[in-house]
């Protein structure tokens, strides 16, 4: 309950284009793995990710075992942080 309202306070909050949220990041993960499908990633039967999206998997792993809610955008090494701004949408 307390992490729930935690993201709801963190999707709610402005934050600066320097910081990036899990939930951005998530979003960002969902696309890649949706772009991978049109290149036989993800798909049974061994359901792995592209490397696109293991890279991003990472960080988002790091983010929870760390109970981040966000992270400075210069955490990020030059391979996660193209990855990312390639399938990051600014809504």
């Amino acid at each position: 309950m307390q992490t729930e309202k935690r993201t709801e306070q963190a999707a709610q909050a402005p934050l600066s284009p320097a910081v990036f949220t899990i939930i951005d990041l998530e979003k960002s993960i969902n696309r890649c793995v949706s772009d991978a499908h049109k290149h036989g990633f993800c798909l049974p039967p061994d359901y792995r990710l592209s490397p696109d999206a293991g890279v991003l998997a990472d960080v988002y792993g790091a983010m929870i075992y760390n109970k981040e809610e966000q992270r400075h955008i210069s955490s990020l090494s030059a391979k996660q942080l193209n990855i990312y701004t390639r399938f990051f949408i600014q809504e």
